[in-house]
């Protein structure tokens, strides 16, 4: 700008004077009385006649009466006339960027719109609790998880007090740390609903802005049930494979004194006796520590090691229930099978393996007593073993899971029951090894049927890899 556009640009030091003047200039025609002038602009009338008054000093305008008009003084219309256009220039460049703005804003307010809509989903569908209260503890937000385990109140409660609408003492405690010391709280709870017993882990933290102030506190709730158990069942297993090792330990222990220290005062078929009961207790303590070698392989990765040779599928059968009937279970046990034999080439400690696991498990899972029977026949190439109880059977909603690692069929009555729920696991890989199939068919209170399908003659090389 020049000086003197500099000057007037000076003058026009209001907003009443700049659009008094900006109006003359595109608009040199005599405007007859400032209320006129003030009813156009929407300004009160004793402002604009002062605006006017200061403009005619400046020698914009020109008073005659009541009417003004714009100087005719051609220099000073120049100048205005050169300010306007900047002004308009400069309005214009304004306008585009607000314009540029507010597109700028829609598509972010879109964007956002579109954010929060995914967020709600993912959170809405999340299968963790997520609890959000403000600084004073009152309920901003909570998701269908969270209703689920801590009660249907969270739902309709937004801007209540937390306090009055959950119970549980660990989420307002983890709350209360949270909030107290704008850090991190964290509890354990334990619930009984429609899928039973379960355990969840409470994880709150404040939330805070840049600055550091605490906008309110978020409560994560993560179901831990399956690591709980799993920690419960490893617990089990330690406490199982001491107890079961020790049993035949005893036994041999004791069974070897007697014969160390009163071997002269025992008759010969004493002595045999004594010595069978050590040969079949450390049978028993090789075929504990093969499972848990088996086990271990399988977990591993690493195949199964068979060994295939020809033997008696009916010979075997009768071994097993020997064996178990040995145990001195009050269940009796029975043997059906065809009076020939059925010759069959696979592992045949590992077949006896599973056929004493499935035994045990009948006779385990059958407190009121009753028979338990095993049957074996050919059938379509294959030699089939069944074996045949009269126990609880198994819910139709637990069956699929209990050939998994460490699952054990949960009911009251079962409680009692020891185990490490690996037993039909390690069975279903033994028996898929060779080629076969392990499935089971029952219902509670009828007791249950579990199918060993195996080939007459597995395949040389096996299907150790499983």
């Amino acid at each position: 700008m020049s000086q003197d556009e500099t000057t007037l640009s000076g003058k026009l030091d209001s907003k009443i004077k700049l659009d008094v003047a900006l109006f003359f200039g595109g608009n040199p025609d005599a405007i007859d009385s400032a209320a006129s002038l003030g009813t156009w602009a929407g300004y009160r009338e004793a402002e604009m006649e002062e605006a006017l008054q200061e403009l005619c000093r400046d020698g914009m305008l020109v008073q005659s009466g009541s009417v003004y008009r714009l100087t005719s003084d051609p220099e000073m219309r120049q100048m205005l006339g050169r300010f306007l256009g900047q002004y308009e220039q400069a309005r214009q460049s304004v306008e585009d960027v607000i314009d540029g703005l507010e597109r700028d804003r829609e598509r972010m307010a879109e964007r956002i719109e579109e954010l929060e809509i995914s967020t709600q989903a993912i959170v809405k569908s999340m299968g963790e609790g997520i609890v959000v209260v403000d600084p004073e503890l009152r309920l901003r937000f909570a998701n269908r998880a969270a209703a689920d385990i801590l009660g249907d109140a969270l739902i309709h409660g937004l801007s209540e007090p937390i306090t009055e609408l959950v119970e549980e003492d660990a989420l307002l405690e983890a709350l209360r740390e949270s909030k107290d010391f704008t850090g991190e709280g964290r509890r354990e709870i334990e619930t009984i609903g429609p899928h039973g017993q379960r355990y969840y882990l409470i994880h709150a933290n404040a939330i805070t802005t840049e600055e550091g102030d605490v906008y309110g506190h978020i409560c994560v709730l993560s179901d831990i049930t399956e690591l709980r158990e799993l920690d419960n069942l490893k617990s089990d297993l330690i406490s199982f494979v001491s107890h079961e090792l020790r049993n035949p330990l005893g036994a041999v222990k004791s069974y070897a004194d007697t014969l160390v220290i009163h071997s002269e005062r025992l008759d010969e078929e004493k002595r045999r006796e004594f010595a069978e009961v050590i040969s079949q207790e450390v049978d028993r303590l090789a075929r504990l520590i093969d499972g848990f070698l088996d086990i271990s392989r399988i977990e591993a990765g690493r195949g199964l090691d068979l060994v295939l040779r020809e033997f008696d599928a009916v010979a075997l059968a009768r071994r097993a229930v020997e064996i178990q009937s040995a145990a001195g279970d009050e269940c009796p046990l029975s043997l059906e099978a065809p009076d020939e034999e059925i010759p069959m080439v696979a592992d045949r400690d590992k077949i006896l393996q599973v056929l004493l696991n499935l035994l045990s498990n009948a006779v385990k899972y059958s407190p009121e007593g009753g028979e338990v029977t095993l049957s074996v026949a050919r059938s379509d190439n294959e030699v089939q073993f069944t074996v045949i109880d009269q126990g609880l059977g198994i819910d139709s909603n637990q069956m699929a899971q209990i050939f998994t690692p460490f699952y054990r069929v949960r009911r009251s009555e079962t409680r009692s029951v020891r185990g490490t729920g690996l037993g039909l696991y390690l069975s279903r890989h033994l028996v898929e090894a060779h080629g076969g199939r392990l499935w089971v068919e029952s219902e509670p209170g009828q007791g249950s049927r579990f199918y060993v399908a195996l080939p007459e003659r597995s395949a040389e090389n096996g299907d150790t890899s499983r």
